[in-house]
């Protein structure tokens, strides 16, 4: 996420006031000088780098003319320096008014309303001066910057982009640039202006990290890195820009420099869950299950209701056969996300897979009302109601899958052992031949027929049918101990 606008607001020095000067005349102090040189001496304390005595020497002249609109304008000026801008306000306009068209007064005016929050005031007096002078940068910038905060991003496009003009190397007007067209969603433009001021001011942390991010938003995944990178040397202990760096450098296959800010980023936030999730991630895809675990782990300590997490580790552990403990990971994720069919189609095969068939067939039945093309679970589910003696159920969902897809050997074999159950013998076997037409490797099919045909009195077709079966899959030990076990039975 990028950085919000940054006000750079430039109080214009007060300069030339001495020459409409028109009180010079009404005070005169013990010392004989005219009030006119104490305002050029205090002036030119400021300008010494004395700015308390010139403040205290300001403040020393407006007791003795407090309608002086020079004192006004450099008092004004110099509490806006020191940050007391609500002094500042009154100071500034008075002196803005005696001075209309003294540009540098009314900017500082404008500044002043800035700085305690009057936005609506300070656009009017910017706009007054760009109608007045449209080359005089501050108040281009500055009222960009007030357009942006009232989202009004098209108008702080324009404002921003004349100041650009006037000066194109200056990185903070670019960088502001970049959140209005981030906010206009203009994703290309934005990133190169964050880009610009990135490489216009190097050592900024804020214009590096908003050029990345922004890159990283439209998959410019060279300059991701290039950015993010600078920004991490930068805030070498900003885990988030860590992450984003990892996540892009993992999209160029560097995984283990990747890793290795994954890394530094837990160390900084070991609570950080994403930044453990994607380490997991990364490390099972290096064949580190162990560190992949841990990770996975760590994850779940810092979110135990992590989705992604769960889901990954629980898949993690079905790979590794791990079926009782992938079982509790499904069962809770399927309690936090019920909607999902994946889940749900996972929950089915860990829950299958401990003895667990009524929670199998209750999950795979979810998975295929909701989605009846998924035959694969259709299949198991079917499998797992015959397992239960639900026959009925199963012929039912062998049917359907079949139906589905015409090439399921499994299904016909499925449907041939409830019409062999049933003894219809002859429905059995058109259906176990259909399995064989479908996948002349399947060696149930070719056994099951082998039966049925034995059950019918035809051994000689069925040893033919084992034989043939082995020729598919030769050596079979399934095929070859029913063929041996017919032939010796003649």
């Amino acid at each position: 996420m990028t950085i919000a606008p940054l006000l750079r607001i430039r109080h214009i020095l007060v300069v030339g006031i001495l020459a409409s000067l028109t009180t010079t005349a009404l005070s005169q102090v013990d010392t004989g000088k005219s009030f006119e040189t104490r305002v050029n001496e205090a002036s030119a304390l400021y300008k010494a780098g004395n700015m308390a005595e010139s403040i205290t020497a300001f403040e020393k002249l407006r007791k003795e003319n407090a309608r002086s609109t020079d004192v006004q304008a450099w008092l004004g000026f110099l509490y806006l320096r020191t940050n007391r801008n609500a002094e500042a306000v009154p100071l500034l306009e008075s002196a803005a008014l005696s001075r209309k068209y003294d540009l540098e007064v009314q900017n500082n005016l404008g500044n002043a309303y800035l700085a305690t929050g009057q936005d609506t005031k300070a656009l009017a007096i910017y706009d007054q001066i760009r109608r007045q002078d449209p080359k005089m940068f501050e108040p281009l910038y500055n009222s960009g910057v007030i357009l942006i905060r009232q989202k009004n991003y098209r108008l702080a496009a324009d404002r921003l982009n004349a100041a650009v003009t006037l000066k194109p190397d200056d990185p903070f007007v670019r960088n502001n640039l970049g959140i209005a067209y981030e906010n206009l969603n203009e994703l290309p433009r934005a990133s190169t202006s964050f880009a610009t001021a990135s490489d216009l001011r190097p050592t900024n942390e804020v214009f590096a990290r908003n050029a990345g991010m922004m890159f990283s938003r439209i998959r410019r995944t060279d300059e991701t890195i290039t950015y993010l990178t600078r920004a991490v040397k930068l805030s070498p202990r900003a885990a988030d820009l860590r992450i984003s760096l990892a996540e892009a450098l993992s999209q160029k296959g560097d995984t283990l420099t990747a890793i290795d800010n994954l890394e530094i980023a837990v160390q900084i936030e070991p609570k950080s869950q994403v930044a453990w999730f994607n380490l997991g991630v990364l490390k099972e895809q290096r064949g580190d299950d162990k560190g992949a675990e841990i990770a996975y782990q760590k994850g779940l300590e810092a979110n135990p209701t992590d989705l992604d997490t769960l889901n990954n580790y629980g898949l993690m552990q079905m790979r590794r056969e791990e079926w009782n403990s992938a079982y509790t990971t499904f069962s809770k994720l399927a309690g936090l996300n019920p909607s999902s069919l994946d889940t749900q189609q996972n929950l089915g095969v860990c829950a299958a897979r401990t003895g667990d068939y009524k929670t199998a067939v209750e999950a795979w039945k979810k998975v295929v009302r909701v989605d009846g093309s998924r035959t694969a679970v259709r299949l198991d589910l079917a499998n797992a109601l015959w397992l239960t003696n639900d026959y009925e159920g199963a012929f039912y969902h062998f049917k359907q899958v079949v139906a589905k897809n015409p090439k399921s050997a499994e299904a016909y074999n499925g449907i041939g052992l409830y019409w062999m159950q049933k003894e219809q013998l002859a429905q059995a076997e058109a259906a176990f031949r259909s399995a064989i037409e479908s996948k002349r490797t399947f060696v149930p099919g070719h056994n099951n027929l082998a039966l049925v045909l034995e059950r019918m009195g035809q051994r000689q077709k069925a040893i033919k049918v084992l034989e043939d079966g082995l020729k598919a899959v030769p050596d079979d030990p399934t095929l070859r101990q029913s063929l041996t076990r017919m032939r010796n039975a003649e």
